[in-house]
């Protein structure tokens, strides 16, 4: 297994209140930039040395993990971050696609201006990262641009729902975040989307995401062949 660099635990001072739901937060941060990858042993000796804290809390956060399908913990031999198989992948894509619809024909009519502008804004950031040749900016702004959309829709259940699943494909998303000549197509899917929305059109604004969702599941399966 790779030695891990502990670099994004520099300057962090941990709330004792909230101890284990930061721990989770900074795990998710290792995965995002990683520091940590799919099959990776999280040693709880190493984190409880590393932040100054007891495994108690390291515990504690290692079975919320594992709830959101994260982390395996494996009897005798510790927690691992999960491998997803390309079957897991491609479900979850399904589903998503399912909930990319019904966010969809749901924004035109909740969405305010305000949201709208900031996902525009977003969109621009990301067309620029794209410019730049900076594909983890780009999934960082990706990230926040789609958390938005669904919570422009006012619907908590599929905002939960949404969350659910990105946790559950962050390994999986964060490889395909380093492929920058696939991140121009999802530029223009994301302007079909905007526009959709701006016009008003529940219908355009649901195909225009579920396809921008299926188009991520047709790009996997593409690189299975």
């Amino acid at each position: 297994m790779k030695s891990l660099k502990f670099d994004d635990t520099q300057g962090i001072k941990l709330n004792r209140a909230t101890v284990a739901i930061e721990i989770q937060a900074l795990i998710r941060k290792m995965v995002f930039t990683g520091t940590l990858a799919a099959g990776d042993r999280i040693n709880e000796k190493l984190f409880s040395e590393k932040l100054g804290v007891s495994r108690g809390p390291i515990r504690e956060a290692l079975q919320a993990l594992r709830q959101e399908g994260l982390v395996e913990i494996i009897p005798n031999r510790g927690a691992f971050l999960r491998k997803l198989s390309m079957k897991d992948v491609l479900d979850l894509y399904d589903v998503m696609a399912g909930l990319g619809f019904s966010a969809g024909r749901l924004l035109p009519m909740r969405i305010t201006e305000k949201q709208l502008s900031d996902l525009k804004g977003l969109h621009e950031k990301m067309v620029r990262a794209v410019s730049e040749d900076d594909p983890l900016s780009f999934f960082k702004y990706n990230q926040v641009f789609h958390e938005l959309l669904f919570k422009a829709t006012k619907n908590d259940t599929l905002l939960e729902m949404m969350r659910g699943i990105e946790k559950r494909m962050m390994l999986y998303l964060h490889r395909e975040a380093t492929k920058t000549f696939m991140l121009r197509d999802s530029n223009m899917q994301h302007e079909k989307i905007l526009t959709a929305i701006s016009k008003g059109d529940s219908e355009g604004a649901a195909v225009a995401l579920m396809q921008h969702v299926l188009f991520g599941k047709q790009r996997t399966i593409d690189q299975m062949m």
